[in-house]
């Protein structure tokens, strides 16, 4: 039985990694300032490195991210800066949490460390919701200009200082990984208070002999 525990929450810890890399990382919808309606545009972490990876085709979307771009996506972020932080320290610790599981699945970890990591898991996931809706919040109320984050993009010089950000949010991967930690607390809970009412009934029964 032990062998069934550590692969179905092995199973449940890998499937993260697919989670954070194919679902959608966050939401975002734009429009002009001056209308109450514009387009939508949502990404996965796949898109992304498909995007900025995709060779001389999207070089003039590479070069607009530049390192004053960066400088100018902190700044906005003003009272949510700790907030981001905080977001970024705990999605970090998920991740690691979630090989800490794997590597104690694959060695013969026990149930109890299994347990904890899950539980420390299962609290950053929920953390990391916290803290990026406060920044996805705090960048929406703050009427950011997209545009105007990119330093040296045609983008910028053709739209100028039009483009505002209506919602923004992080995506359904956020979801996923709660649930992924949420499975893999209430089965090592179920296991292990199973299994304890199991050790608990052998020595009764032993004695009835």
């Amino acid at each position: 039985m032990n062998i069934v525990y550590r692969i179905v929450h092995a199973i449940l810890a890998i499937a993260v990694f697919p989670a954070v890399i194919f679902l959608q990382l966050f939401y975002m919808e734009v429009s002009p300032s001056f209308l109450d309606y514009g387009i939508s545009f949502e990404f996965s972490l796949y898109k992304i490195f498909d995007l900025f990876g995709g060779g001389s085709s999207t070089q003039s979307l590479r070069d607009a991210f530049s390192s004053e771009s960066l400088s100018n996506i902190w700044n906005l972020l003003t009272t949510a800066k700790a907030s981001f932080v905080l977001m970024i320290i705990c999605g970090a610790i998920t991740l690691v949490l979630t090989v800490v599981i794997i590597v104690a699945c694959i060695v013969k970890g026990k149930r109890k460390v299994l347990l904890t990591a899950s539980s420390v898991g299962l609290v950053t996931s929920i953390l990391f919701k916290v803290f990026s809706s406060h920044v996805c919040r705090t960048v929406v109320e703050s009427k950011v200009n997209v545009v105007s984050l990119f330093s040296k993009s045609y983008i910028a010089g053709f739209f100028g200082d039009l483009i505002n950000v209506d919602t923004l949010r992080i995506g359904a991967f956020s979801n996923a990984v709660l649930m992924l930690f949420m499975g893999m607390v209430i089965w090592s809970v179920v296991y292990i208070v199973t299994d304890i009412g199991l050790d608990e009934e052998k020595p009764a029964a032993i004695k009835k002999k």
